[in-house]
């Protein structure tokens, strides 16, 4: 029974992928593909345990993502979204958030459980849940 379930799992995280905001990286910025020089990304991992962020616009500019990539330009931004938080057994809520972003070049940020980080540096730079 475990592995029919681990099963379903699977595909259906390889079923989202085809999904319009599945495995794609959405931009938030207008025109043409920038070179990395002049961008930095924001993954939002598919698997998380308790917390789960999501995107809901950045700079404005909605966005609405659950798992994938953001891919922004490079300085100050305001990302906002909500936080679901999962406590056992069963309770769960959601709480809105506002986190600001001085994105630099070539950086990639990643966020797990509530908190954003610098993906090379394993930094932590803000926190979803004061």
């Amino acid at each position: 029974m475990r592995a029919y379930i681990r099963l379903l799992v699977v595909a259906g995280v390889l079923a989202s992928c085809f999904l319009p905001q599945g495995c794609r990286t959405t931009r938030t910025y207008e025109g043409p593909r920038l070179p990395m020089s002049q961008t930095a990304m924001i993954e939002l991992p598919v698997f998380v345990r308790d917390t789960r962020v999501t995107i809901l616009e950045v700079d404005g500019k909605p966005v609405g993502i659950i798992f994938g990539k953001v891919e922004i330009k490079t300085g100050p931004h305001e990302i906002k979204g909500y936080c679901e938080v999962t406590e056992y057994p069963m309770t769960r809520y959601y709480r809105p958030v506002t986190i600001t972003l001085s994105a630099e070049s070539g950086r990639t940020y990643v966020i797990r459980g509530s908190r954003i980080m610098d993906k090379q540096t394993g930094i932590t730079l803000g926190d979803f849940m004061p």
